[in-house]
């Protein structure tokens, strides 16, 4: 799909069977349908605004209503889908106020307390994403726009004006991830320092 972007389709996308070599869970399956889309010259803000409303329209079409009915109770799909920043998310519902500068053993502490297993491998923004995944994401049940993660979490994605951040976002609803997505990387240079980290963690032991 990049490939055809590059060749002048400006927008492309693709609805696939996958198979996936993992485990599995209650949010994990092995086998799946996804729904995989790119557009050039966007960036994650436009793409917000463009998930809302199909994500609206889908649930509008199948259900002829606007809300959905499931354990944690009715989520509401008619309003402004809210957003809120990753780091944010965790000081206000983790109580953790200095996750920007919290050094990595004290944030294993902090998952420790939690009850989050941590392991010598895993690094800062591993042990905080785990935090994230026990603590806040069952806890998002209207849907909700997860922005501005840390860049060593999402190494494809570009970084944001200022460089702290990549420009990305994750819909949430029901306590589930429902959509994953972000601004390409498109700078050789940070692409590369990016993935000479994800080695160095590789041979750290992170499958």
């Amino acid at each position: 799909m990049k490939k055809l972007l590059i060749a002048g389709f400006e927008k492309v996308y693709e609805i696939g069977r996958n198979f996936r070599n993992e485990g599995i869970d209650a949010t994990h399956n092995p086998e799946f349908t996804m729904l995989e889309f790119y557009e050039a010259y966007s960036d994650a803000e436009k793409q917000r605004d463009f998930v809302e409303k199909m994500i609206k329209n889908i649930i509008k079409k199948i259900l002829k209503k606007t809300s959905i009915e499931n354990n944690e109770g009715k989520i509401d799909f008619s309003k402004k889908f809210s957003a809120e920043s990753y780091f944010d998310l965790l000081k206000r519902r983790a109580l953790i106020s200095d996750i920007e500068t919290i050094s990595r053993d004290g944030i294993a502490v902090k998952a420790k307390q939690f009850g989050v297993k941590v392991e010598n491998y895993e690094s800062k923004e591993k042990i905080i994403d785990n935090i994230f995944k026990k603590i806040i994401r069952p806890k998002l049940i209207q849907p909700i726009f997860v922005i501005d993660y840390p860049i060593n979490y999402l190494p494809l994605a570009k970084k944001k004006s200022g460089g702290e951040v990549v420009d990305a976002f994750q819909l949430y609803a029901g306590g589930l991830e429902i959509v994953k997505a972000f601004s390409e990387l498109n700078d050789p240079i940070d692409q590369k320092e990016r993935f000479v980290m994800q080695e160095e963690e590789k041979k750290a032991g992170d499958a």
